[in-house]
């Protein structure tokens, strides 16, 4: 009976030095940067609504039909010296008729044929979900604050357009230089 519990014994303690003997080992380089603070958002650009005020479906004859533009702005305050630039990225559920625009949010009493579409400050359409290299760099100057603007507007995707409400969201993301 001895010698069978040091048999036993004998041939887990064989397993487990096999098993030991094929490990091996890697190293992992960890590397990374620390920078100056960037800038900071101001308090009434972190979350906000853009009102694109009351508009009338006889403004929407055909697909691409406009309304008028209606600004808004992003402020940066406390920018470092460090920071020379800004991309701007929109993201959000875009409309099935084009990538480009914001598709409005399935809400009681919504409008239809209309998606919203956003500007940068030169009224150029801002490609949404875009990757940061297809974004463009804002110039900062360092060391200073810096207001962002943008417009929103409503774009006619399909007619009829039909009154109704509307409600769509989009996330920004800023990426500094």
């Amino acid at each position: 009976m001895v010698k069978r519990a040091t048999l036993y014994l004998s041939c887990l303690c064989g397993c487990l030095l096999s098993i030991l003997g094929m490990a091996a080992e890697s190293n992992i380089s960890i590397t990374g940067n620390v920078k100056e603070r960037t800038c900071n958002v101001a308090a009434g650009s972190e979350d906000f609504t853009v009102n694109l005020l009351s508009n009338s479906s006889s403004l929407f004859n055909q697909v691409g039909d406009h309304s008028p533009a209606v600004s808004f702005s992003i402020a940066l305050t406390n920018c470092s010296t460090s920071v020379t630039g800004v991309r701007v990225g929109f993201t959000g559920t875009t409309a099935p008729q084009n990538s480009d625009l914001l598709r409005l949010d399935s809400i009681p009493a919504s409008a239809t044929g209309l998606a919203i579409e956003v500007l940068d400050s030169t009224r150029q359409v801002v490609a949404l979900n875009a990757s940061s290299s297809e974004l463009s760099l804002i110039r900062i100057i360092p060391g200073q604050d810096k207001t962002l603007n943008f417009y929103g507007r409503l774009t006619a995707i399909q007619l009829p357009v039909t009154p109704g409400r509307i409600s769509a969201s989009a996330t920004y993301t800023l990426e500094f230089q």
